[in-house]
């Protein structure tokens, strides 16, 4: 099971139907082989996720078009008896 966490930025500011989507993908990848840094990036209708190592990016497309860009990062850690993510803004790091 993974956990994820929310930074208090991510948890008041970030639309709610995004970050369930954001959820979603990184619970739906976990298992597979991905890097524990992943970006994600609004522009109007897409979701775009993109990894370095391997340098991977796939595009879903979203129910809603959004003005702003948007820019997400996922950070996975593990330690001995657990593995986390957390999600926050760039300029939270």
């Amino acid at each position: 099971m993974t956990t994820i966490y929310l930074t208090r930025k991510i948890s008041s500011k970030l639309n709610k139907y995004l970050l369930e989507k954001i959820i979603s993908i990184i619970k739906e990848k976990d298992n597979s082989k991905i890097d524990y840094f992943q970006i994600f990036e609004v522009n109007n209708n897409q979701l775009i996720n993109s990894q370095e190592e391997p340098e991977k990016s796939e595009i879903y497309n979203l129910a809603y078009k959004f003005k702003e860009k948007i820019k997400v990062w996922a950070i996975k850690s593990e330690e001995e008896t657990k593995k986390y993510w957390t999600i926050m803004f760039p300029e939270e790091y």
